[in-house]
Parts: C-alpha cells; structure tokens; sequence
C-alpha cells in the first residue's frame, strides 16, 4: 500500500496537468493507497484556494475518491 500526499489526490481530481495529472490517475487507480488526515484536509483547502471550489465540489469530490476501492482513510468515520 502506497502512502499519497495531496499533490496527487489534487492532480487526480483536477486533471489540471497534461503530464502529471494522468500518472495520479493511473498510480491510484492500479495501486492501493493510505490517505492520511493531513492530506485530506490540505487538499480541501487547495481546492477551495487554489482552484476555487465551492464547499459543495469539495464534498463531491472528496467523497467520490474516498468511495474509491482502492483508497484506505487513515479516519474513515
């Protein structure tokens, strides 16, 4: 199991970069990682900051790649 930082849950969700948004997206995809606390509210606030999102896109976005099967929460509850 691989231990992610936010750089790649925020690649994965945006896709904002052409070389390393899709190598997230594959790394996640075929590898099971651990999302630390840390890291998931660091990549609320990139996204509320950096890239805007509204509280509501964050929640979506955060509790479709927290569904994801290959993804473990340091605190899932």
């Amino acid at each position: 199991m691989l231990v992610i930082d936010t750089n790649l849950i925020v690649r994965y969700l945006t896709g904002d970069h052409p070389e390393q948004s899709p190598k997230a997206r594959a790394l996640i995809d075929r590898e099971d990682v651990f999302v630390c606390t840390t890291v998931l509210l660091a990549t609320e606030w990139v996204l509320h900051s950096a890239y805007g999102y509204t509280p509501s896109q964050i929640g979506t976005a955060l509790t479709a790649f927290a569904g994801l099967p290959q993804v473990t929460l340091e605190d899932a509850p």
